[in-house]
């Protein structure tokens, strides 16, 4: 409500009340002895200035002001434009956030639609997506040459269609299988709901998103992500082999990213080449199948991550906001040496699957080319090198100081 509307309904709740309070002692109060005199005075009042009738045009004049200016407000908030949407009053965003948090309510799926069936569904999408998605259009795959080709890409528990709306272009994740992939969207959604991570791609977990011909009675969760274009960082190395300044800067960039990760208590978990693309000069995460968040504390991890980039004794139990460091640190390492010399790109073997290090490496480090090649380039690289040899060496719960790593001279 407007502070002018809440002015004049204060003022006006004054004006009345005086004049409640005048009429009842001038004309309806009992004539006790002590009121005789104030009712005569109050008579010959009204009377000479015509008092009451001067408070009752005052009074219709103000709630006449309230009535037109309260209607014109609410009409004006009924409008779809955010510039003047009321927010609730008393409430922090913050708190706003935490109740939409806990507003989400998980609902548990026993038996889930197959790639065919999902497939089938996206022929026709008017039918299929609910009115979170409606309006939505069906990108067909230009790289399937068959009836159909709707399917982006597919895994063991989920698979991606491509739809657009009004000029955007959206991923839709589907889930199959029985597995605890939705419950793991579910809470990272929740978790993410008023936080700005800028290397994660922006997503929304729709509970009731689509239905099939199979059965037309029951809407299935999905996710509808941002689609976004990119090279894997694998293939921006192969363009960008030669250019050591923009690696070391896509090198700082990856690193705050990961760090923010852990400044909003959440891990990716598998940290690789697919998984972190470059898209117009930014770093974003992608695949989020096995990210930690604090609601999933008590559940395993669900992968190990690959094994070029993790610890050869990474277990389902290493499941913290801890548990990119060593990825985090191998792939800043082999960043920062290749900055400074292209030609250790020869360690990669044109390997989609790695950048500088293998699991060999980890597994014995003394023997390892490439940790024999970093230790005589000396300097900060080989500081860096001795950082991952230790972690491999420690015994504790795989933290590592990463901002250490950042500021190595």
């Amino acid at each position: 409500m407007k502070p002018q509307i809440r002015i004049a309904a204060l003022f006006g709740s004054v004006i009345s009340l005086f004049t409640a309070v005048y009429v009842f002692f001038a004309y309806v109060a009992p004539d006790y002895t002590f009121l005789v005199y104030i009712k005569s005075y109050l008579l010959v009042i009204a009377a000479s200035t015509n008092v009451i009738f001067y408070l009752l045009v005052i009074d219709t004049a103000i709630f006449a002001y309230i009535f037109l200016s309260y209607r014109e407000f609410a009409e004006v908030k009924g409008k779809t434009t955010p510039d003047i949407e009321e927010k609730p009053e008393g409430k922090t965003k913050q708190q706003n956030n935490e109740k939409d948090r806990q507003d989400l309510v998980f609902r548990e799926i026993k038996k889930w639609p197959s790639q065919f069936d999902y497939a089938q569904a996206f022929q026709n999408p008017s039918y299929s997506l609910s009115g979170d998605l409606s309006g939505y259009k069906i990108i067909r795959n230009p790289n399937v040459k068959m009836a159909g080709n709707t399917i982006y890409s597919s895994g063991n528990y989920g698979i991606i269609f491509k739809l657009e709306n009004g000029g955007s272009y959206y991923a839709i994740k589907c889930f199959t299988k029985g597995s605890d992939l939705h419950r793991r969207y579910f809470e990272i959604g929740r978790h993410l709901q008023g936080r700005n991570v800028p290397c994660m791609v922006r997503f929304e977990y729709i509970e009731n998103g689509v239905r099939t011909m199979k059965d037309p009675t029951t809407y299935y969760p999905v996710l509808k992500m941002d689609w976004v274009d990119g090279d894997s960082l694998y293939t921006f190395l192969k363009k960008n082999i030669d250019n050591g300044k923009e690696i070391r800067r896509i090198a700082g960039e990856f690193m705050n990213m990961v760090l923010d990760l852990k400044r909003n208590r959440m891990a990716h978990g598998d940290l690789s080449c697919d998984n972190i693309l470059i898209s117009n000069g930014r770093v974003i995460f992608v695949d989020y199948d096995g990210m930690y968040v604090p609601a999933l504390r008590d559940m395993p991890s669900n992968e190990n991550g690959h094994e070029n980039f993790q610890r050869p004794d990474r277990k389902p139990g290493d499941f913290s906001e801890n548990m990119d460091d060593f990825s985090a640190l191998v792939i800043y390492t082999s960043l920062y040496v290749l900055s400074l010399r292209p030609e250790a790109w020869k360690f990669n073997g044109d390997d989609p699957d790695a950048l500088l290090f293998r699991k060999a490496d980890f597994l014995d480090p003394e023997k390892s080319e490439v940790f024999a090649y970093i230790k005589a380039m000396g300097g900060k690289s080989w500081r860096l090198a001795s950082m991952i040899i230790k972690s491999l060496k420690s015994d504790g719960d795989g933290s590592i100081d990463l901002r250490k790593a950042i500021s190595a001279r």
